[in-house]
């Protein structure tokens, strides 16, 4: 891996951190300290978390050591934007929290 990309890593880390507490006002910020590594390791992984927030995504994170990637949407559309794109190369799962909530 390339310095640039460690930078690249980093400002997408910052901005997970800013988007969390910004668009969903949450108490708790969510991190994941296995991304930095997991993602100058494997730039694809690094790639969906940038497009998920390309995608309007107000939150995106490794899960875990790994296996997946979540991303929170505020509106359905750009949920639904993010599926559509995402489901054409990778194994994509939707869902609706807030239909469960109420």
């Amino acid at each position: 891996y390339s310095p640039e990309r460690k930078k690249d890593i980093k400002a997408l880390l910052k901005k997970h951190i800013t988007n969390f507490t910004s668009g969903i006002q949450g108490k708790i910020v969510g991190i994941n300290d296995f991304e930095e590594i997991i993602f100058l390791n494997y730039p694809e992984l690094y790639e969906i978390k940038e497009i998920a927030y390309n995608y309007s995504s107000v939150y995106s994170l490794l899960s875990g050591s790994g296996s997946s990637i979540y991303a929170l949407f505020v509106d359905k559309e750009s949920a639904t934007n993010f599926y559509n794109y995402m489901k054409e190369k990778y194994y994509t799962i939707i869902g609706n929290i807030w239909q469960k909530l109420q």
